[in-house]
């Protein structure tokens, strides 16, 4: 388990880049996590982000 404070990168599906980020918290109830996005990064997650609100929003 990552600890506060430690930082690695994300690789999702749909994504052609890795998603970095930094932990925030971790403990029993999970791993809070903090993106660090570039620019690249952020203009390749907002449409899969936009993609999910709006299926939520229509279940």
């Amino acid at each position: 388990m990552l600890q506060a404070g430690e930082s690695d990168p994300l690789a999702l599906g749909g994504i052609g880049c890795l998603l970095p980020f930094v932990v925030r918290a971790a403990d029993t109830a999970g791993t809070h996590v903090q993106f660090v996005l570039d620019a690249k990064a952020s203009a390749m997650l907002t449409p899969l982000l936009d993609g999910l609100q709006r299926q939520r929003q229509a279940a």
